[in-house]
């Protein structure tokens, strides 16, 4: 199942970022951020993935008149090539409609830089989020 972020997601998705970003990474930044999604920020939306319960993964977008940013992408490790990230886009796509899509996408992450690049989203080099 795909569907936007809910409030009850906060402790499994902060989870994820931490698999994502590492231990070190600045934990009250994202809850803020997460706080600021669920709370009705029109121009910022968390995407999560789940199946049987289980978090697959997630998706932070900003949005703004110009385009649509997928500013973070995650999916766990045992999950990816399995179809879920086109999911995500898929949803994303679906239901925030956007005549340009832009990624985040770090200079060494080559697979991203592919799917990216495959679903014709620019790339940039600064992340909107910190």
């Amino acid at each position: 199942m795909i569907r936007f972020f809910e409030k009850d997601d906060k402790s499994a998705i902060i989870k994820l970022a931490i698999e994502l970003h590492g231990e070190n990474f600045k934990q009250e930044n994202f809850k803020n951020n997460f706080d600021n999604i669920i709370n009705g920020n029109e121009h910022a939306k968390g995407i999560v993935a789940l199946h049987d319960g289980q978090y697959l993964g997630y998706a932070i977008i900003f949005i703004n008149d110009k385009e649509t940013t997928v500013d973070e992408i995650y999916i766990r490790n045992d999950f990816q090539k399995k179809g879920v990230s086109p999911q995500i886009f898929d949803f994303m796509e679906n239901n925030l409609k956007s005549n340009n899509y832009s990624a985040y996408c770090p200079e060494n992450n080559e697979i991203a830089k592919k799917v990216f690049k495959r679903r014709k989203y620019a790339l940039k080099k600064e992340k909107i989020m910190k």
